[in-house]
């Protein structure tokens, strides 16, 4: 909705409202005729080859009617208001604007005094912190890290959106580094090494095997571990020993 409170768009809403409403009224202007005395004449128009539509003006209480919800309407959209997003001080109160001042105030209020004075280690275990923090999460965060937090999948898993539903943490688990994920964002990237020979990509692999503590060829992975931490190899991101280094993203 706030793309619709801003720039072109009150102008666009206003316009048309008002073009609108000047429609009506030339509408209305066009047909006060005075009716004619003597035998009222027919239009041109024949329909159904017999039936044909005298030439008279509007009835008065149409009219009138007509003026009174066309007046109605003007006043109705400036006390709304609804002319665009046009606020005066007076009108600052009514309306959608006002009952979305009052709600935002009111949940601003409800939320400074769940949070006041707690950690973020004791509101996970507030079932009403949880439930407030998992509205702001589907409003905000699973965009990106879906409904669930378990990150892309499935045609979207080349994306590269982390799960966030695991104990595996790129950049820490602890309740501050999730807080400066959330303020700063995190970004990590890898480049290809095209030039890599088969023998040391075979080499790396089994050295990268033996870091996650999964089963390797120990012989290729000490040569593996030469290329990892030697010049250039994938230490300058990644660490000696493979742990990472959050501020480059490795």
């Amino acid at each position: 909705m706030a793309d619709f409170i801003n720039g072109f768009w009150p102008l666009y809403v206003a316009g048309l409202i008002a073009f609108g409403l000047l429609f009506c009224i030339v509408v209305l202007l066009a047909n006060i005729t005075a009716r004619q005395t003597g035998e009222p004449k027919l239009q041109g128009h024949v329909w159904d080859e017999t039936l044909r539509e005298y030439s008279n003006p509007m009835p008065s209480w149409w009219l009138i009617l007509f003026w009174v919800t066309v007046l109605f309407s003007i006043f109705y959209l400036w006390m709304y208001p609804g002319f665009g997003s046009y606020n005066s001080t007076a009108q600052s109160n009514k309306g959608l604007i006002g009952e979305y001042k009052a709600e935002s105030d009111q949940f601003q209020k409800s939320l400074e005094s769940l949070i006041a004075g707690k950690t973020v280690e004791a509101l996970s275990s507030d079932p009403k912190a949880v439930s407030v923090g998992k509205g702001i999460f589907r409003n905000n965060c699973a965009q990106c890290h879906g409904q669930s937090a378990e990150g892309s999948r499935g045609k979207f898993a080349d994306i590269g959106y982390p799960n966030l539903a695991d104990a595996d943490w790129l950049w820490g688990g602890e309740a501050a580094k999730i807080e400066e994920s959330i303020l700063n964002g995190r970004k990590g990237s890898m480049n290809p090494l095209p030039t890599i020979s088969d023998t040391d990509l075979d080499n790396v692999t089994q050295y990268v095997l033996q870091l996650s503590k999964q089963t390797a060829d120990a012989a290729k992975a000490t040569a593996g571990k030469a290329f990892f931490e030697g010049s250039g190899g994938c230490s300058v991101c990644h660490s000696q020993g493979g742990t990472g280094q959050p501020l480059l993203g490795g």
